[in-house]
């Protein structure tokens, strides 16, 4: 995989305007704007700026999916031990079949 298109995107738009930056060559004047115009609103940047500001809602959000999921598998889980378990008692499978599919 060859990265010279990516190093050198991030030499002309990273590595040389932070240098461009700090670099002042002894002068006292501001450093040029050329990084801190303003943008244009990309593609998804109301989306964005909603998770910014209400961070807390994306996190309780997120931890109610993670929290419903993770009971969902553990109600199929336990299912499946149950089943497991009578088709032991019902003699389907022998205890080694048992343990290796638990």
């Amino acid at each position: 995989m060859d990265m010279t298109a990516v190093k050198r995107w991030c030499c002309a738009n990273i590595i040389w305007p932070g240098v461009a930056l700090i670099d002042d060559n002894g002068t006292r004047e501001p450093p040029s704007p050329t990084c801190h115009d303003a943008a244009i609103t990309p593609p998804g940047g109301v989306f964005i700026e909603f998770m910014e500001e209400h961070w807390l809602v994306v996190i309780a959000v997120t931890m109610a999916l993670v929290i419903a999921v993770g009971a969902v598998l553990w109600v199929h889980h336990m299912r499946w031990r149950r089943v497991l378990r009578e088709q032991l008692e019902a003699g389907h499978i022998d205890r080694e079949q048992f343990e290796r599919l638990r």
